[in-house]
């Protein structure tokens, strides 16, 4: 074969890099090649384009932690801090809860006493979604004043 010889990659390495979320790019400079040369030898040898091989090797590295997290909790290990904090990082996991409040939202009251037609039509879109609110909106308003009261 003419030319330069094919590298020959570690691909227990490459994986367990793109495991643990590096990009592309950072494990050809790992490696010493250029980005089109790791690209290429994962078409070759897997027959799918690197974003795609890259996006699988992830997705088992973030089931391999879920896993060492799991295995701990069953083995009544305390900790796991830092496996937590890769995933929250890596595999968008979130402390975050959403509340859905099924109450009575608050009541909102406006004065239209001396707001013209258009004002009160101004205030109506608004409220439909039909308009947005924004920083010319109280030019416009004029004498229209607001009042929020909250429903108990």
């Amino acid at each position: 074969m003419a030319g330069r010889p094919r590298y020959n990659f570690d691909w227990e390495e490459v994986t367990n890099l793109l495991r643990a979320h590096a990009s592309g790019a950072a494990v050809a400079r790992l490696l010493g090649v250029f980005p089109d040369t790791l690209y290429n030898a994962v078409q070759r040898k897997y027959g799918c384009n690197f974003d795609e091989f890259c996006r699988q090797k992830k997705e088992e590295g973030i089931a391999l932690v879920k896993q060492a997290i799991y295995n701990d909790a069953l083995a009544g290990a305390h900790g796991g801090i830092d496996r937590i904090f890769w995933l929250k990082n890596c595999a968008r996991w979130s402390d975050r809860q959403n509340i859905m409040h099924e109450g009575l939202a608050p009541v909102l009251q406006i004065n239209i006493a001396g707001a013209d037609a258009a004002e009160v039509k101004q205030i109506e879109n608004i409220f439909n979604g039909q308009a947005i609110l924004d920083a010319s909106v109280p030019k416009e308003l004029g004498s229209v004043q607001e009042r929020i009261e909250a429903d108990r």
